[in-house]
């Protein structure tokens, strides 16, 4: 996945479940920081969201949107890294 312009590799995946929307899943990256993934299949859309608020990497208001809208056009059309290592 990429989080603020860095590639971060997602090491495990603590929790999966199904929204109403599409999949999500709680995850840990190599650089010790938990993540939210969520996938919207009507809009094609994963939202990131990291889930350590005391973290000084952790996004401001409006940093969601921005980083949601960037791993879109990063991924789109491209295989997702997170569906192969599943």
């Amino acid at each position: 996945m990429v989080w603020k312009g860095k590639r971060l590799p997602v090491v495990r995946i603590a929790r999966r479940w199904r929204t109403p929307e599409g999949p999500a899943f709680s995850v840990d990256t190599g650089q010790g920081l938990p993540f939210e993934l969520h996938y919207s299949e009507l809009g094609d859309v994963w939202t990131i969201q990291p889930l350590a608020e005391s973290d000084s990497t952790a996004p401001g208001p409006g940093d969601q949107a921005e980083e949601r809208l960037a791993h879109d056009r990063h991924n789109r059309g491209q295989d997702n890294d997170l569906a192969q290592s599943s």
